[in-house]
């Protein structure tokens, strides 16, 4: 069950109001103001909404040259074009926030010229480029306070929203920006981050197993600390292996995460692309191990993946196949994509069957996603669907083919209603995403019904995974408007928050009715605070 607090409904009221001597605790807590920032007044009208405009700026797209860095490395700074007095403006209103305590995901409605920088050009260009340009943001978004003192942390990859996931997606499908309002240096806790490791799946911070933990420890070398100016934005992975720094300065170092997800599949680049051919030419030996991923993931960007089988001689192949169960996950990534790429179907479908160790089984569950025959290879996993100890690798890898799995897209409804948790958390997310590569208007009853379903399953993952394949499935999905209202009174954030989302991106007149009444009701006024009550 999430976690009752900040961005509930029946919590969203309760400010809470702070003495005193609580607020100069916080303050000694918090350490002073990096040097030069202007002590900006709470009711500058410069900054103070979200400033919605009509004459917007179109949005600046990525390159093929920043893609490509993203796709290798997990990670891209963008300098938002906002004067230095809006970042120092945020900072000073946060710090008048968190004497109050810290709002979760209620930081946005509270600081609501936050939104300046994610609409900003450059943020919104970057963002349409990796994922498609009907994207999401998230309703999870925290402001993290590196104090004084803040110790650094474990490496790790971060959870979803408090649930896990054993198979996470190596596709651009979840997206996270980093606003910093203040210059980030060595000492003042900047955020650690090892490049390239966003597509394994060992998490380092609690693996037990008997493979290699290789990317626990430090490697000073390859890691990479995120210094950066003040206003800049870090676009990173979700699964990239990261982590808070220490803070050795007497400032406090703000940090706003905010989190993005795709709603649609890519069927062309959404970058300025200027050639739709792979051709890179990596560098490093790590970036040659991620190039067939990177490969895999470029073209499914560009809507040609699946098409091009690679050609390889024998002895290599073999050493493919000899590497796949290396103890290293570096070694038995690339093999597994590698013979991914190389149409291996058969291969990597019998050694999915028979594997015992997770971790593999995960590694090639990855590598068939990257599969250059997917209708024979669909064939080849529908009779492993009564393998219940790898059905939901065998559900994501049929979400991951995308249009050649629509054909047993009823199927695997049935899924949705039953079997372990995973089983279910993963057939939900097949029908969103699946369903969405349907070009019809419609779609078959026994799909909307499933997620109907599934929007009263006892788990919450599975609930807010309905909710939000509902939302990937917009239009589709009219009919399920009063099911999508029901949910908006779930007791679960995030449940409520993908209802609203699904009944926006339905778009019927009914449905903008129900959400406009919504958000009427739930507005926060940034301006009311305990000396300003009306």
């Amino acid at each position: 069950m999430a976690r009752r607090g900040w961005g509930n409904n029946n919590n969203s009221n309760n400010f809470r109001y702070v003495t005193s001597e609580r607020r100069s605790l916080n303050k000694r807590r918090r350490g002073n103001q990096p040097t030069g920032t202007p002590q900006h007044k709470a009711n500058d009208k410069n900054f103070i909404g979200t400033k919605i405009s009509m004459n917007k700026s179109p949005p600046i797209l990525l390159s093929d040259e920043e893609v490509e860095f993203f796709l290798y490395n997990g990670y891209l700074v963008i300098k938002p074009d906002l004067p230095s007095s809006f970042h120092s403006y945020i900072y000073y209103q946060t710090e008048k926030i968190l004497d109050d305590g810290n709002p979760g995901n209620n930081i946005l409605p509270m600081l609501p010229a936050l939104n300046q920088v994610l609409t900003e050009p450059k943020v919104e260009g970057a963002l349409i480029s990796l994922l498609g340009k009907n994207y999401e943001i998230h309703p999870h978004r925290h402001c993290h306070n590196s104090t004084p003192g803040f110790r650094e942390q474990k490496w790790h990859k971060d959870s979803f929203w408090g649930y896990i996931r054993p198979i996470r997606y190596n596709s651009l499908r979840y997206i996270m920006a980093m606003y910093y309002p203040q210059k980030v240096t060595e000492k003042n806790g900047p955020t650690g981050a090892k490049p390239g490791t966003q597509y394994y799946s060992i998490n380092p911070k609690y693996y037990k197993g008997n493979l290699r933990n290789m990317f626990s420890q430090d490697d000073i070398h390859h890691d990479k600390l995120l210094c950066v100016d003040p206003g800049d934005v870090v676009l990173i992975h979700y699964d990239i292996i990261h982590r808070g720094s220490a803070n050795s300065t007497d400032e406090t170092r703000f940090m706003f995460k905010f989190q993005f997800v795709r709603m649609e599949e890519p069927t062309a680049p959404t970058w300025n692309c200027k050639n739709i051919a792979w051709n890179s030419k990596p560098g490093n030996t790590h970036e040659k191990m991620l190039e067939p991923v990177c490969h895999y993931i470029w073209d499914w960007l560009c809507g040609t993946a699946h098409k091009t089988t690679t050609n390889v001689d024998k002895s290599i192949l073999e050493g493919y196949v000899n590497n796949l169960k290396s103890k290293d996950e570096m070694n038995r990534f690339f093999a597994a994509y590698s013979l991914g790429l190389c149409g291996q179907n058969q291969f990597l479908v019998d050694h999915l069957n028979t594997e015992a160790d997770e971790e593999i089984k995960i590694n090639i569950t990855l590598g068939l996603c990257a599969s250059t025959k997917p209708e024979e290879l669909v064939e080849l996993l529908l009779p492993l669907l009564k393998n219940s100890s790898i059905r939901y690798h065998v559900i994501y890898i049929l979400t991951e083919l995308g249009p050649a799995s629509i054909n047993v897209l009823p199927l695997l409804t049935k899924f949705v209603t039953s079997g372990d948790i995973m089983t279910r958390l993963y057939a939900t997310e097949a029908v969103g995403i699946i369903g969405s590569c349907i070009r019809d208007e419609t779609l078959p009853p026994i799909v909307v019904n499933s997620l109907k379903t599934a929007l009263k399953d006892k788990d919450d993952q599975v609930r807010f995974t309905a909710a939000l394949s509902f939302a990937r499935l917009g239009k589709k999905v009219a009919s399920a408007v009063p099911f999508l209202v029901e949910a908006l009174n779930d007791y679960n954030r995030y449940i409520q928050a993908y209802a609203l989302i699904a009944l926006k991106r339905i778009g019927t007149p009914e449905a903008m009715n129900i959400v406009l009444e919504y958000l009427s009701c739930s507005r926060w006024c940034p301006l009311t605070n305990p000396n300003s009550t009306f």
